[in-house]
């Protein structure tokens, strides 16, 4: 899976994420999958403090 967009609830206010979420994350597979042989993508609702908390640095 690939990352396609990234957004916050700052900047698009009219989303209505589900609990405390405000981060709502886009990826995509650009390969086939059956039964449809298209691309799959996937939502992921998640908290910005989280996502940064478990965010690590490459040294």
């Amino acid at each position: 899976m690939l990352p396609v967009a990234q957004l916050d609830l700052r900047d698009i206010p009219l989303l209505r994420p589900p609990g405390q979420a405000d981060l709502l994350q886009v990826l995509w597979c650009p390969y086939d999958h059956e039964p449809h042989y298209k691309p799959s993508t996937a939502l992921f609702w998640r908290s910005a403090t989280a996502v940064v908390e478990h965010a690590r640095p490459i040294p």
